[in-house]
């Protein structure tokens, strides 16, 4: 199996245990969250952020020469809850 999903599912069942995530014990986001990141990254083969999704400075998801382009891809590194860390996506160069 793929190293990178592997990490991916490993990253996200420490996400889905930490329960600072759930506004209450029936929040169901985590979970559509989790299921919506690995199906567009490793079914679609997509960025998490749809291509426009805009972001502060009037930055944008954009793709180039069948690359995609994310502006806080790299600022996300060091968040324990962001999935930047196994998005296809690229950090831009804005």
């Amino acid at each position: 199996m793929n190293l990178i999903f592997l990490e991916a599912i490993e990253l996200l069942e420490t996400q889905n245990k930490n329960k600072e995530l759930y506004k209450n014990e029936n929040d169901k986001f985590p979970l559509i969250y989790t299921i919506i990141s690995l199906y567009t990254t490793f079914i679609l083969n997509e960025p998490i952020h749809p291509i426009g999704t805009p972001f502060p400075g009037n930055l944008k998801v954009t793709y180039e020469n069948g690359t995609y382009f994310c502006p806080v891809k790299d600022k996300q590194k060091e968040n324990p809850n962001a999935v930047c860390k196994f998005c296809i996506a690229k950090q831009s160069d804005f």
